[in-house]
């Protein structure tokens, strides 16, 4: 899964993909909210924040109404997903691969 973001010459731009199951890096800042997409405008809008882990329901089953929520991890340094059971871990793509 992708997260993406406006638009860049016509073609979608993909901020964010996730990259494997787990946690993955150091805790710079933790947010409870509805969906990985308000998880990944928070990391694009932190300097440091260079991936985010997210536990909670994807935006293909959210909806407005929907009163669960879930929990986000922004990170700074960057590790290998670590499995942990429910998270997701998103790092931006390589340069080449963020156009779709």
């Amino acid at each position: 899964m992708s997260v993406v973001d406006g638009t860049e010459g016509g073609e979608m731009m993909v901020l964010y993909k996730a990259v494997g199951e787990g946690l993955c890096g150091d805790d710079i800042g933790t947010h409870v909210t509805l969906s990985v997409v308000f998880c990944a405008v928070w990391c694009s809008q932190d300097l440091k924040c260079n991936g985010f882990s997210y536990k909670g329901e994807s935006p293909a089953t959210t909806t407005t109404s929907s009163s669960s929520s879930g929990s986000c991890y922004l990170h700074e340094n960057i590790t290998p997903p670590d499995n942990t059971t429910d998270y997701v871990c998103y790092q931006p793509p390589t340069l080449d691969s963020r156009m779709c």
